[in-house]
């Protein structure tokens, strides 16, 4: 995503954000650690590019109720280390966490790593944002407790928005105790097998923290407690032996750090890849696993599929081939996956894959809901315009 041409301007605080909004009429496009500029479309045309990443103050952290307030730009690191010395963290593990991913980067993009099994992503752990729309006009939704009272939440509107709907200055969140201990077991699997042990575990009195399907097997986390893990762990077992198999192996990783390190920064692909996030039912894994090595064949690429087993989401890593392989894999796949009742976005590919590739795919049945809502917050169309699905 070019910005050169574009002015930059670096906030310290609510009052910077909204006087670089006001001092600018032309396209915007907000950044943090730039860890996500090459989700969604291209925006057509960016004058002012505002930098979040001076706006890293906490802004107030009570312990015992369990919240915490920052400016959008702190790293996620950061307030993890803040978190840690009270032994409490922030319940989201999403890639780029070393590479200084901040908070409000995370929330724009709604990002989550395998441990959305357990704590949801980003959504559900706001409890309140401040935001500066195109206009100026400062708004502010939640507040400072858990328990909030109904309404029109702005706060999860602007989650996954990535920018298009205004600027997230301030965010409240919702922090967990830091796990006490914590397993990791691996299994090997296919998707198959794969999908039968989500059944079975989903409908267990077991909690994976992550159960996440790649490289042929399965990996599971449980955290907390020390007895608890350990039940959880035995208890598993037992589940997997009288539902599935009970002759699947399941054996205790050494050096899990590594295990969740790898397996989150392959949801984020690397360099010469294109990135594909899928979604379907957690039952339809093997047709989409299935759909995507076969697509992956005809278009003449290789594809690396990795996937959220209780939630359906699914990442698919693609190299090899040439820009059309890219492209035809996107649209063959995709195809598959909505006519399971799915979808799939692009978050990043190979360069000379841009503008050949579409990014969102066919408009969802909202698309007029999201326009309305768009012409409400943005109504000059100034934030990131056309970078969200259907132009918004």
């Amino acid at each position: 995503m070019s910005t050169d041409t574009a002015t930059t301007a670096r906030p310290a605080g609510l009052a910077g954000a909204r006087a670089a909004m006001l001092d600018t009429t032309g396209p915007i496009l907000f950044r943090g650690a730039g860890t996500k500029l090459s989700w969604g479309a291209e925006p057509a045309g960016v004058d002012v590019v505002i930098d979040t990443t001076g706006m890293t103050a906490l802004l107030a952290y009570n312990a015992a109720d369990a919240t915490v307030a920052v400016q959008a730009g702190m790293p996620l690191a950061q307030l993890q280390s803040t978190l840690a010395a009270h032994d409490q963290w922030l319940a989201i593990d999403p890639p780029h966490a070393g590479d200084g991913a901040t908070v409000g980067g995370i929330f724009a993009a709604g990002d989550a790593g395998p441990r959305r099994t357990a704590h949801g992503t980003m959504r559900d752990l706001v409890i309140g944002a401040t935001y500066v729309l195109s206009d100026g006009s400062v708004g502010r939704t939640g507040g400072h407790v858990i328990k909030n009272v109904a309404g029109y939440d702005m706060a999860k509107l602007l989650c996954g928005s990535l920018g298009t709907l205004g600027l997230v200055v301030e965010l409240v969140l919702r922090v967990h105790p830091r796990p006490q201990a914590a397993a990791t077991l691996r299994m090997p699997a296919d998707a198959t097998t794969a999908s039968r042990v989500g059944v079975a575990l989903g409908a267990a009195p077991v909690e994976p923290v992550a159960l996440e399907w790649a490289d042929g097997a399965l990996w599971l986390e449980y955290a907390g407690q020390a007895a608890a893990v350990r039940a959880q762990v035995e208890r598993t077992a037992t589940v997997l032996a009288e539902r599935v198999s009970a002759d699947l192996p399941l054996d205790e990783v050494d050096d899990p750090d590594a295990v969740w390190r790898r397996l989150t920064d392959g949801l984020a692909g690397a360099e010469g890849q294109t990135v594909v996030r899928g979604a379907c039912l957690p039952t339809q894994l093997p047709l989409a696993a299935r759909a995507c090595a076969d697509e992956a064949e005809r278009a003449g690429v290789h594809a690396e599929l990795q996937a959220h087993v209780l939630v359906g989401v699914l990442t698919a890593r693609v190299s090899g081939g040439d820009a059309g392989g890219h492209a035809a894999f996107v649209d063959g796949w995709r195809a598959t996956l909505s006519a399971l009742g799915g979808h799939a976005v692009v978050r990043r590919t190979v360069p000379d894959a841009v503008g050949s590739i579409d990014v969102w795919g066919p408009r969802p049945s909202a698309i007029e809901l999201m326009r309305q809502v768009k012409r409400r917050l943005d109504p000059a169309g100034r934030c990131a315009p056309g970078r969200f699905v259907g132009g918004l």
